[in-house]
């Protein structure tokens, strides 16, 4: 495997260090966006299910003294019952009010679950249209000896915040003709964020 690294660390281009704010501006709810708010909604069940077997115990607890009393038999060597029950009364109270926003939550973030794919559902055949108008304006651009520039208001990946024009770095003239030799295989093109890699990308889909 080859490994090309795209420039030296001190020789980002511009604005690099947004690129990844760029994209997520303009994104699509990504996968793992969707299964870290699954995972948030199984969270909430299980405190939602221990804070019901807490109150069933409490409320058992409660059951045992109130039967207690009414047999005429102390609850477990208690002095005072009375005091007990109303300590326990007050805890069942607070759990039931811990249920009741858990459960609120719970639907919070199920709704939030059923926007997000919503919105992806929603916007996927746009992006695929987007990404597949860019496909067909690549094979069109405008090449000039340092720069690709892509025509009918097209955007790299369809996404407007990436624009519509590179500069062809000499290294990715480099890159691209031991790429295309047929003398390497399985390269992998490394670098530092906000490099230049994706743009190389988009020059080698061209070529």
């Amino acid at each position: 495997m080859t490994s090309l690294s795209a420039m030296s660390e001190g020789d980002e281009e511009e604005g690099g260090g947004d690129h990844d704010a760029r994209e997520a501006a303009d994104r699509i709810p990504a996968a793992d966006e969707i299964r870290a708010v699954q995972d948030d909604i199984r969270g909430v069940e299980r405190k939602i299910e221990d804070a019901e077997k807490e109150t069933a115990e409490v409320v058992k607890k409660i059951d045992d003294i109130e039967a207690a009393i009414a047999g005429g038999s102390r609850y477990l060597g208690m002095t005072d019952p009375e005091a007990l029950l109303k300590r326990l009364g007050r805890k069942e109270e607070q759990l039931r009010r811990k249920e009741e926003q858990l459960r609120e939550l719970l639907l919070k973030k199920e709704d939030r679950l059923s926007r997000i794919e919503q919105l992806r559902a929603n916007n996927a055949p746009a992006a695929k249209k987007n990404v597949s108008d860019f496909a067909a304006a690549l094979t069109g651009a405008v090449v000039t000896e340092d720069t690709l520039e892509l025509v009918n208001g097209t955007f790299f990946l369809g996404n407007g915040k990436l624009g519509s024009k590179l500069f062809i770095r000499p290294c990715y003239k480099e890159m691209a003709d031991l790429i295309l030799s047929g003398n390497v295989q399985d390269i992998v093109v490394t670098g530092t964020p906000g490099i230049g890699k994706s743009m190389f990308g988009y020059h080698l889909l061209y070529l």
